[in-house]
């Protein structure tokens, strides 16, 4: 396995007889090298996954990283995730050096909004009389976590907000309390909260959470 060295030079003996011939063939060796891309983790350090030689394809290595809000999906030919797709283990044909980047899927779910409201301060109905609310939340931009820009909930039922918000990644919510009102917080739950918390982060990849707004006289 001369070919799969990181030595540039080697060292062949050989014992003639009478007429022999001895044949050297060079080939060129490629180099591949691994970016984590933001992960963590080993990459693969085997000669056999980082030396292409040219005409003969390479078996890559495996993309055992890991990655807050992200799945490891091989490698790629660029940061970004959006240039060749290589899958790990794959095989590489390509007559040439290269640097290959972890690539990433993104891990995301679902925030609906629903404001609600309440006279008396224990009974709480889906209305926006009380207020409304302002949410930001984060999402996969080629393969780097990106803000939204606010999104304004004014409906008096459910609003999705976002079908792509990363989990393990907080949402912002802004309450905006109308004449009379006060914010009193956000919950999961159709009762009213303790506190007057105004983030929440999804921890459930492909998950849709419902998350309710609570203003009160």
């Amino acid at each position: 396995m001369l070919y799969d060295s990181s030595s540039d030079s080697y060292t062949y003996t050989w014992t003639p007889d009478s007429n022999d011939t001895l044949s050297v063939y060079v080939k060129q060796r490629y180099t591949i090298t691994y970016s984590a891309n933001n992960g963590s983790g080993t990459l693969p350090t085997s000669n056999t996954n980082k030396y292409k030689i040219h005409g003969t394809a390479l078996t890559l290595g495996t993309n055992n990283l890991t990655r807050t809000s992200y799945t490891a999906n091989g490698w790629n030919a660029n940061t970004s995730g959006t240039g060749t797709h290589y899958a790990s283990g794959g095989s590489y044909t390509t007559n040439a050096s290269d640097t290959l980047y972890a690539d990433w899927t993104p891990r995301v779910s679902t925030i609906k909004v629903q404001i609600k409201t309440s006279t008396n301060g224990s009974s709480y109905s889906n209305s926006v009389t009380g207020g409304t609310v302002a949410v930001r939340y984060y999402y996969d931009s080629n393969n780097s976590p990106v803000q939204s820009s606010a999104v304004s909930v004014t409906s008096a039922t459910a609003t999705t907000v976002a079908t792509n918000a990363l989990i393990s990644k907080a949402v912002t919510f802004t309450p905006t309390a109308k004449s009379g009102y006060v914010f009193v917080g956000i919950s999961t739950s159709s009762s009213a909260p303790n506190s007057t918390g105004t983030t929440f982060t999804p921890s459930s990849s492909g998950a849709t959470y419902t998350i309710n707004v609570f203003f009160k006289v």
